[in-house]
């Protein structure tokens, strides 16, 4: 079974009739999920459950992982994890359901959309440039959030350049800084694609975030998916810098097309 240690798919969405993680499986195939656990934590507002996902394709294209097959009536199918995370975010119960590959996220959203039968899912997109913004001006939970990776674009009059940026605090690199500063002005755009976030309590506690401005997350499941817990910190200091952004339009579909020139995606 794919689990963890390796970086997983997700989105952030809610809707008024999903109050709990039970409610997102109701809108899943009982016969393709089963519960293995539910991870313990110290917030009585955070749940998250690690889930078996069966499906008769095979999502690995890598032939050196060795997938787990199992016998369900008469069919066999492999075996994958789902981490299903669900808390409260400004009065509103949000879920991520994570994945470790993003066209089996796409397959159980597309399921979760027919099952629902409504246009009420509500899905979340990080203001990039807020963000960039708020970081700069040292809005970062006192160091404890920080940007280790950007992907930007520079959109001058006859050309686009994308460029990427790496480093354990970019937004306050001497790079980051000269760039922002030898551009003001100019009418030259530098606008964001992605980021990497990372939230570190300098206690042992850290999660990182890969998220890009159509509302796709990505992140690395540690062993057991005990980092998971983190998750909630740091989607709660987003909501309260209003670094959040509401919309309907599925993200899913966006990445897709992107994830074709650009394997990072």
């Amino acid at each position: 079974m794919i689990r963890d240690r390796r970086k997983f798919h997700t989105i952030a969405f809610s809707s008024p009739p999903i109050k709990s993680i039970s409610d997102v499986k109701d809108l899943m195939d009982k016969n393709i999920i089963k519960n293995i656990e539910k991870l313990s934590t110290t917030d009585s507002y955070l749940d998250i459950d690690h889930v078996a996902y069966y499906s008769e394709k095979r999502y690995s294209l890598a032939p050196e992982i060795d997938e787990i097959i199992v016998t369900l009536g008469d069919r066999e199918y492999y075996e994958y994890s789902l981490y299903i995370i669900g808390f409260r975010l400004s009065q509103k119960y949000i879920i991520l359901i994570a994945a470790p590959f993003l066209l089996m996220l796409k397959n159980i959203f597309d399921d979760i959309i027919i099952n629902y039968k409504t246009n009420g899912i509500v899905y979340r997109v990080i203001k990039l440039k807020h963000l960039m913004d708020a970081i700069y001006n040292n809005r970062h939970l006192g160091g404890r959030i920080k940007i280790t990776r950007i992907d930007m674009m520079i959109d001058a009059d006859t050309a686009a350049y994308n460029i990427s940026l790496r480093g354990p605090d970019v937004i306050h690199s001497n790079t980051f800084i000269k760039l922002r500063n030898a551009l003001e002005g100019t009418g030259i755009s530098l606008s964001a694609r992605k980021c990497t976030l990372l939230y570190d309590d300098h206690e042992g506690s850290r999660f990182s975030l890969l998220a890009d401005q159509f509302g796709n997350y990505s992140f690395y499941v540690g062993k057991g998916g005990r980092n998971l817990p983190w998750a909630n910190n740091l989607f709660s200091y987003l909501a309260e810098e209003s670094l959040i952004k509401e919309t309907l339009a599925f993200p899913l579909i966006r990445q897709a097309e992107e994830d074709e020139n650009d394997e990072d995606s």
